[in-house]
């Protein structure tokens, strides 16, 4: 088993929360729709499944170009 020590989890504890703000502030760039769809892209690709998330993704720009 493997384990941190304090120093090591203070360290993994402020570096998440940095982390943390700094991937927020970047999302704050991009609209709503755009977020949720980049928040699909995150789920799509930890399962896994690239072939059908790319022609999901290639049907949704599709969609949204025949709404400009």
């Amino acid at each position: 088993m493997v384990g941190l020590t304090k120093l090591g989890k203070k360290f993994i504890g402020g570096a998440l929360a940095r982390h943390s703000k700094m991937v927020k502030g970047l999302i704050r760039a991009i609209a709503g729709k755009q977020q949720r769809m980049l928040s699909k892209i995150c789920v799509r690709l930890r399962r896994g499944d690239i072939a059908r998330f790319v022609r999901e993704i290639r049907m949704e720009e599709d969609e949204e170009e025949e709404e400009d």
